[in-house]
């Protein structure tokens, strides 16, 4: 799964929030609807639904969800680029998950 996340403060774009929130997000698509299992072949066929796609406490979970951390748009002054076009990120990464 792949979840965009686009009202974020600058506080909130720090490495521990990022895992904290990676962590978080793994652990509801895992038990969403969302995902599917992988299978790899005929002999994982069977594969059990609790390890098909996101094992507890593995880091296959940080590899298998793709999050993509956008800062929001300020409503103070919405032309002030702060990283770079707000616009211009979304497109780059519909360009990657396109992709």
């Amino acid at each position: 799964p792949i979840f965009i996340h686009t009202r974020l403060r600058d506080e909130d774009l720090g490495p521990q929030t990022s895992q904290r929130m990676k962590a978080a997000l793994a652990q509801y698509f895992h038990l969403s609807s969302f995902t599917r299992p992988r299978i790899k072949n005929a002999a994982n066929e069977h594969a059990t639904p609790s390890r098909s796609y996101y094992t507890q406490g593995n880091d296959n979970e940080a590899k298998m969800l793709e999050l993509f951390l956008v800062p929001r748009r300020r409503k103070d002054n919405p032309h002030e680029l702060q990283y770079e076009s707000y616009d211009s990120m979304l497109w780059k990464i519909r360009g990657h998950v396109l992709s």
